[in-house]
């Protein structure tokens, strides 16, 4: 026969159980599963090099870093940033070339900012093509995106 105490405590561990069965996030989810790709698009190449923009949002509490992408259509690719430079914007790769995306925040990759540079582009790219990406994430996490190849203005 179960004592009053020894009742509490099964009860309390069937609670403790259902609880962690139902709570949010577990601890060993894959913030892989986490990691999304948002408005993704390649501009048309105005000569041998392009680039990649798109806003990667992180859902998971760790953060994460995109350390770098492949696809089938240019021979490298490199992260890179514009900055201001003796009052000129100009390009770089990022150092260490990691991009963090902090803990259930965001990072743009946008015209005039940071960008994955597809280099030595050796498909025809037209506006209106898509083209398939692969982004590769810290821990392993890899993220196929289908990006439209858009004209940028001017």
């Amino acid at each position: 026969m179960l004592t009053r105490s020894g009742r509490s405590l099964g009860l309390l561990l069937v609670v403790a159980l259902v609880a962690a069965a139902c709570g949010g996030t577990s601890p060993t989810a894959d913030p892989c599963d986490q990691i999304t790709v948002e408005d993704a698009f390649v501009r048309v190449p105005p000569g041998a090099n392009t680039a990649f923009y798109a806003t990667i949002v992180n859902g998971s509490d760790t953060d994460v870093a995109l350390e770098g992408a492949t696809s089938d259509f240019a021979g490298t690719y490199e992260l890179h940033e514009v900055v201001m430079k003796d009052d000129q914007m100009t390009m770089r790769p990022i150092e260490g070339q990691r991009i963090v995306v902090p803990a259930g925040g965001e990072v743009a990759l946008a015209p005039g900012g940071m960008h994955v540079m597809a280099m030595g582009v050796s498909k025809d790219l037209a506006e209106g093509d898509t083209v398939t990406m692969t982004l590769r994430f810290s821990g392993g996490c890899e993220k196929v995106v289908e990006a439209p190849v858009k004209a940028i203005g001017g």
